[in-house]
Formats: C-alpha cells, sequence, structure tokens
C-alpha cells in the first residue's frame, strides 16, 4: 500500500494541571461519546496501515488534553471519588483490579507497583525513570516525567511479586515453543486471583534456560495487554511525520512550569521489542489473535470512560477492535 501524506496538526499548546479530581477532559466539558460521530468524527475509519497510524497517532495527540505525572499514577487509582478511580472492577464493584491476575483489592498499598505493561527497558529508554541524566535526550526523572511512561492507559496497578516475577520478559505463547523449553516454565498465581501468569524459570542446575525473557498472561487478560501495547505503539512511535505541539506542565503545586514537545516524548518503540517473536509478521498475527478471541471486558469500557474525565482522550482499541487487524494490515506481510 502506498502511504499517503499526513498533513501534520498545527502546532498547539496543551495546558493542565495534575491535581486528582480535575474536571472533565481537563476542562469541565462533558466528554464526547465514543462514536463515530461523536469523540471520533474527525477519524477516517477506510484508512488501513500506515496511513491508519498516522491517523490515529495525529487524532491520539489533538484529544490527550492532560499528560499525568508518573508520581500520581496511585492517586488516581485510590480517588475516593468513583468518578476517577482508574482502576475500578465494575461500575457495580468499587474494587480495584490488579492488573495480570485479576484479583480485587479494596485500596492502594504501599507496596503495589505501578506497572509498565510495555517496560522501560524495553522502551529504547523512552520512559526511563532514573533521575535526570544529561546522557538522557528526554532529560526526566520519576518524579517530574509525563509521557508514555505514566500514561494511564498503560501504566497498571500490580502485585509486587508479579510485578518482579514478570520483570522486563516479552509476551508470547509459550504452546508455540518447543517441549524442552516448555518444561523450564512455572506459574505464578495469587491466592484469590483470577488469572495467573507464566514465566520462565531455572534449570535443575541453576542455569538460566536460552528461552530465559519470556512471559505468557492468562487467555483472559491477552486481549487486554495487545490494546495495551497498540495504544502505546501508536501514541508514542516516532514516525517520519509526528504531529506538531507541545504540552505545558505544572507541576509542584502549580509553582513549576515546564514545556514538553510532543517529539520529545516519542522514541523507538519496536513489536519486536516486547513481543518474543522475531518477525513483524508474527507479532502483528499475535496482536489480532489475543484481541479477536479476547475482546474488551467491562472492566476494560469502565476504564475507557474513566480515564478519557482525566486525560481526555481515549484508547480506540477498546471502543472499536476492529482496528486491530486494520493498522497491522501492512504489518502481517512484513518479514
Amino acid at each position: 500500500m502506498k502511504i499517503k501524506a499526513i498533513k501534520l496538526l498545527i502546532p498547539c499548546i496543551l495546558s493542565f494541571t495534575c491535581l486528582v479530581g480535575c474536571g472533565d477532559n481537563g476542562g469541565g466539558d462533558k466528554p464526547e461519546e465514543p462514536t463515530k460521530t461523536g469523540y471520533y468524527k474527525d477519524l477516517d475509519f477506510t484508512l488501513e496501515g500506515s496511513d491508519l497510524e498516522y491517523a490515529l497517532q495525529e487524532h491520539a495527540f489533538k484529544k490527550h488534553k492532560n499528560y499525568i505525572l508518573y508520581s500520581q499514577f496511585k492517586s488516581y487509582c485510590a480517588n475516593s471519588s468513583e468518578r476517577y478511580s482508574v482502576e475500578r472492577v465494575s461500575k457495580s464493584n468499587s474494587k480495584l483490579q490488579l492488573f495480570y491476575t485479576g484479583k480485587e483489592t479494596s485500596s492502594v498499598r504501599s507496596s503495589d507497583n505501578r506497572e509498565h505493561v510495555w517496560p522501560c527497558a524495553n522502551s529504547d529508554n523512552l520512559w526511563t525513570h532514573d533521575k535526570e541524566n544529561p546522557n538522557n535526550i528526554h532529560n526526566v526523572d520519576a518524579s517530574f516525567y509525563a509521557g508514555g511512561g505514566s500514561d494511564l492507559y498503560h501504566v497498571r496497578l500490580s502485585n509486587p511479586q508479579v510485578n518482579t516475577a514478570r520483570g522486563n520478559s516479552k509476551f508470547v505463547d509459550f504452546d508455540d515453543i518447543s517441549e524442552d523449553l516448555k518444561a523450564d516454565l512455572m506459574e505464578y498465581g495469587e491466592s484469590g486471583g483470577k488469572y495467573k501468569i507464566k514465566i520462565s524459570g531455572y534449570n535443575l542446575d541453576g542455569t538460566t534456560p536460552s528461552y530465559s525473557d519470556r512471559v505468557e498472561v492468562d487467555d483472559e487478560m491477552k486481549g487486554d495487554v495487545a490494546r495495551i501495547l497498540l495504544y502505546v505503539w501508536i501514541h508514542y512511535t516516532d514516525r517520519p511525520s509526528v504531529p506538531d505541539g507541545y504540552a505545558t506542565v505544572t507541576y509542584n503545586s502549580g509553582r513549576k512550569t515546564k514545556n514538553i514537545e510532543y517529539s520529545d516524548m516519542v522514541g523507538k518503540l519496536k513489536f519486536t521489542s516486547i513481543l518474543g517473536y522475531n518477525k513483524l509478521s508474527t507479532c502483528a498475527e499475535k496482536l489480532i489473535e489475543w484481541s479477536e478471541n479476547d475482546p474488551p471486558s467491562e472492566c476494560e469500557k469502565l476504564r475507557n470512560d474513566t480515564v478519557q474525565k482525566i486525560q481526555g482522550n481515549r484508547n480506540p482499541f477498546v471502543d472499536f477492535p476492529e482496528l486491530v487487524p486494520q493498522v497491522l494490515s501492512e504489518m502481517l506481510y512484513k518479514d
């Protein structure tokens, strides 16, 4: 497919504050309905492949008004207002869901982790959380950074043991690997949890197996993972034409501000860095398969509605799962 030229957004300034309980869309307006004539009225649903990539990135940048700080993530999970509690299980269940295991908890513990579904180590240091380092072109730290590393659609609340077990492992289906490697697997499951996470273990002699950096989540969580990875890839990948503009970040209770160019929020995000397959075509096949076999749940849809009230934007792959094969159509034929 020939890639069409995509017009850049006109330069814009996204001003926001980072206070828990901010107004809808960061400005008090009622969120647009997630329909093709509402929130998505500017998106051409007939596009495919690279054309759709560019259109979705432009749309995400235009709609994303309020970039959350990494240090504030837990506040949005634990917010006493149901309107802004992003990890609620359902409209009728105010408990919070821990990612991967699905275990429900009534409160956010100090030990609970902020899990990057797309780990820092696999992001080409795009959302590193080290202290400000002149060798890091993004020059950010954990308390300040706003972008993909603190996006409420990407960062999830998780059990610390599960977070440690997962580490930076790449997602796979272990059924696709050889029988001798399967023997090296171990399961981690939480007491009372709905889901299990399988990770590579160690050989009996203590050596690390050759397939040690892989992880498989339960079938009922694979769709969630696929749609999160696609959202991150669309919003924060550095493409030849990146929407032009910047965000003015207000922090330290409004005493300081800092401008972040959107071009500095994007980087080299590759599916082969986050999925345990060497071919892009296989990565695309897996993402499509996982999304189709595990469609959006009530919890995912509720999160989409809640985060929209905070950030202003939505995850389009939750609203329209059919966009998954559309956006990956060209990748299916790449080696």
